[in-house]
């Protein structure tokens, strides 16, 4: 859960990062509407640029036009578009609005909305993905430790058969596979058996398992919600 945690943590916080970018870019993109002058302007040129490796065999292109345009003083202004497509969304000749600070004419925009909007938009569903990816991990991690909570001060404590220690390759902790105690349980009341499995160990705890009775503490409404009771056994210093 220490893992689960920290990668939330990092997600959630790389998520939270994009999300201010997105919101920053978003205000600053208003501004520039706000502050801008609208006019007609020519695709003059298409540049072919490349995203992926260098290797041309890998290499996908990606087109952005470059416009031409004049300003309400006279002044003849080419820019070269930041956001590019494959295929390309403009062509030689074509007639396109642009939106221009008439204090900076040369960070002028197609008036498109992706042109305009794309960054914003980019960064606020990375934000998103990774924020929520990072907040589901912590709620995990929040849940997991209060039905520990929980567990330790109402649940019911059982008396389990040890059942033998396994290595749990699905995981990897500290860089290597932890282990886990087994153990089993019949419940009298529905003549079901239980499997639990003890948290994570980073070494084997084998020798260590002087009992086979194993403590578990159950909730008797949900026996699969359970806790194994590991304290007796020696603490890692890995």
């Amino acid at each position: 859960m220490k893992i689960l945690k920290i990668l939330g943590l990092v997600f959630f916080l790389i998520g939270l990062t994009l999300l201010i970018a997105g919101f920053l870019s978003y205000f600053s993109t208003q501004k520039f509407i706000t502050h801008s002058t609208v006019t007609t302007g020519t695709v003059i040129d298409l540049v072919r640029g490349t995203s992926g490796t260098d290797d041309s065999a890998t290499s996908s292109y990606v087109y952005y036009p470059v416009v031409q345009y004049e300003t309400i003083n006279g002044v003849v202004i080419e820019f070269h578009s930041r956001i590019g497509s494959n295929p390309p969304s403009y062509r030689k000749g074509d007639q396109v609005r642009v939106r221009y600070p008439e204090k900076d004419p040369y960070k002028a925009r197609i008036d498109s909305f992706m042109q305009i909007w794309f960054v914003s938009i980019i960064l606020g569903c990375l934000g998103i993905v990774f924020g929520g990816i990072g907040g589901t991990m912590l709620g995990l991690v929040l849940r997991s430790n209060r039905q520990e909570k929980w567990l330790l001060e109402n649940g019911q404590i059982i008396f389990t058969d040890y059942d033998s220690v396994i290595l749990d390759t699905s995981i990897r902790l500290k860089g290597q596979n932890p282990y886990r105690i087994l153990s089993q349980w019949l419940n009298p009341q529905n003549n079901t058996v239980y499997i639990f499995k003890s948290k994570p160990i980073l070494y084997n705890p084998e020798k260590y398992v002087k009992s086979k009775a194993i403590q578990v503490r159950i909730n008797p409404d949900n026996p699969k919600q359970y806790l194994m009771d590991t304290s007796y056994l020696p603490k890692s210093v890995s």
